[in-house]
């Protein structure tokens, strides 16, 4: 009884975690949380728990008064709960995770000293919250991953044919026939946590390496455990400093109609992040750079959901009676399914409606809408903006230091070359728009214009690979 509690205790925590996400209009209101309990029968291990998602949660970390501090203190200590056997349930009690079980001496000195400088990223698939994900895992060069279970809730990292590790979503619980004890919390920050741990079980013990890492653009967590035979902290560390995680675009369907030779004309629609990101006029200098005939349309309503778009009566007959090619759609902060579905019926039947949230948006919303609208696309502004953020980009280049967070013109650049690669299934070049740019860059927020100029022939670039690779 105390362990079901527990359990139960757990995923509640995890989802009060997950359960605010920046709205535009500031303040906090829950309106639902789900969670669903994932058993995977694979004998290799036992629980991933909490499948998470956002139902229009909204909340602004600086008006609610939680500051970075607090929010980093409230990730450590859902995390460090989640490492304590009191979490245990009993799920195949005689079965030992593959990497956990004894290895001889010889060949995982081998491994380790087989292991240079050249690590790749590895890419493993997971399905959860009828939503399909990507972790990016940077493995040595001759690592490789396998999905584990029916339902890819984790999967083995293997080297040379030997399971040394295990990657997993979200934070599993633990067997009650293994006994978990951290020897020494190594690192510690909002983003992810690092312990030294020991597993024993039966006459045996394992040292190992384990990481959680919390993917926050997809409101998940992200375990990695490697045995301490197989590779050294500095390795481990290397491993781990570039854990991504994202949505899977594999059929995003952009590209589907190539309009490289052909005239074109869509419509944008979002809220103020749609201005702040002078998208409009950033686009339209892209497309004149290139050399295409593209009308571009935009609505920006402050505070705008997809619920405003449907229940507007003049965008309504725009969208029904206007010859538009695509609908880029921004808005989505959770219960957006019957007002997106008014939309899908209001809108001309020529018309591609392509999902494109912007950055204070709800991180499953779109996608739990796009799983469900098998007739539209999807161009992730949101998550491309995240990855930028995750390479490095500072922060204040892609957003506006004020209450929310609002996209800047070089965030607008990112989106507007997603469009661009959306429609073009290609990489456009520069013209004018990126001296404007980093010219903005210096004035306004002292950041150095050849770097600048620097980050936008990079964004071009991976804009294109965000969608198609």
């Amino acid at each position: 009884m105390r362990k079901s509690l527990c359990v139960i205790l757990s995923m509640f925590i995890i989802a009060s975690l997950f359960g605010c996400s920046r709205n535009e209009g500031g303040g906090s209101s829950l309106e639902s949380i789900s969670i669903s309990d994932v058993f995977d029968s694979s004998p290799l291990l036992s629980l991933s728990v909490a499948s998470i998602y956002d139902e229009r949660i909204s909340e602004n970390l600086m008006t609610s008064g939680q500051n970075s501090s607090d929010k980093e203190n409230s990730t450590k200590s859902i995390i460090s709960s989640s490492l304590t056997k009191s979490s245990a349930i009993s799920v195949a009690e005689t079965q030992i995770p593959a990497y956990l079980q004894s290895r001889k001496a010889s060949n995982m000195t081998a491994i380790k000293s087989k292991i240079t400088e050249r690590f790749q990223s590895v890419a493993f698939q997971f399905v959860e919250n009828r939503n399909k994900y990507e972790a990016g895992i940077y493995l040595p060069e001759f690592w490789t991953t396998k999905e584990s279970g029916k339902i890819y809730t984790h999967g083995d990292i293997i080297a040379n044919n030997i399971v040394v590790g295990e990657c997993r979503v979200n934070i599993s619980l633990f067997l009650d026939c293994l006994d978990w004890t951290i020897v020494k919390e190594i690192d510690s920050n909002e983003k992810m946590q690092v312990y030294s741990m020991q597993v024993k079980y039966e006459n045996a013990s394992v040292d190992i390496y384990r990481a959680v890492c919390n993917a926050q653009n997809i409101s998940t967590f992200i375990v990695i455990d490697i045995r301490q035979d197989a590779m050294n902290l500095d390795q481990f560390q290397k491993l781990v400093n570039k854990i991504s995680a994202r949505h899977d675009l594999s059929s995003n369907k952009a590209g589907a109609i190539d309009y490289s030779n052909k005239s074109a004309k869509i419509i944008i629609l979002g809220n103020s992040f749609i201005g702040s990101s002078e998208i409009q006029s950033v686009l339209q200098e892209i497309i004149s750079a290139n050399k295409k005939n593209l009308l571009i349309d935009v609505e920006s309503i402050g505070y705008a959901s997809v619920r405003t778009f449907a229940d507007n009566e003049e965008i309504s007959n725009r969208l029904h009676n206007d010859s538009y090619d695509f609908l880029f759609l921004s808005g989505f902060y959770g219960n957006d399914e019957v007002s997106f579905n008014k939309l899908m019926n209001i809108k001309a039947a020529s018309t591609k409606m392509v999902i494109f949230p912007a950055h204070n948006e709800s991180p499953n919303s779109p996608y739990e809408q796009f799983i469900i609208s098998p007739n539209a696309g999807i161009a992730d502004w949101k998550g491309f903006v995240e990855s930028l953020l995750d390479a490095g980009i500072d922060k204040f280049r892609l957003c506006i230091n004020d209450q929310f967070f609002h996209s800047t013109n070089l965030a607008g650049y990112a989106g507007a070359c997603l469009i661009y690669s959306y429609l073009y299934k290609s990489i456009p070049v520069s013209g004018t728009i990126e001296a404007r740019i980093a010219r903005d860059q210096l004035n306004n927020y002292g950041f150095d214009y050849d770097e600048s100029i620097k980050y936008m022939e990079e964004i071009r670039k991976k804009a294109y690979e965000y969608l198609y690779n």
